[in-house]
């Protein structure tokens, strides 16, 4: 995932405070290294509901936006999962959170791919989740402009 993409979540994280907000993440999976490369973001809809305390993903335009990126990149990049913000620096999953990202999975797994959430708090924190077999893998971190 590129500094970029990240610096733009925490942008929008902020520019939408003290709501949460979100959005969908646009990628590709590398499955003989077990990578998935997160290369775009779609961020949060107009029929979306952002609060202080939840955000409801809407999805008006959505599926042509994703059709429109798969066609310029000759169907290698697709839907991988979703992120959303965090009102304080916390990034740990909620329990919609948890509910969230095993319908992200079942829907992927369709297709025979993994589940991915990232959620995005204060002070450049990011944790991603990723769920693979029932399980949930996940990874938190910091950004840093200079890396």
């Amino acid at each position: 995932m590129r500094g970029s993409l990240l610096q733009s979540l925490q942008t929008k994280r902020t520019e939408r405070q003290p709501n949460e907000t979100g959005g969908v993440l646009i990628g590709q999976y590398d499955f003989s290294r077990k990578i998935i490369y997160i290369a775009d973001m779609i961020f949060s809809p107009d029929d979306s509901i952002e609060a202080p305390t939840s955000y409801i993903r809407g999805c008006e335009n959505l599926p042509e936006q994703i059709q429109q990126i798969a066609k310029r990149n000759y169907n290698s990049f697709c839907y991988v999962g979703e992120w959303h913000s965090h009102p304080g620096s916390c990034t740990a999953m909620s329990s919609a959170d948890e509910r969230l990202l095993c319908t992200i999975s079942e829907v992927n797994e369709t297709d025979c791919l993994l589940g991915c959430m990232i959620i995005c708090g204060g002070v450049d924190n990011f944790s991603v989740y990723i769920r693979e077999n029932s399980a949930t893998h996940s990874a938190m971190f910091k950004y840093d402009e200079k890396e």
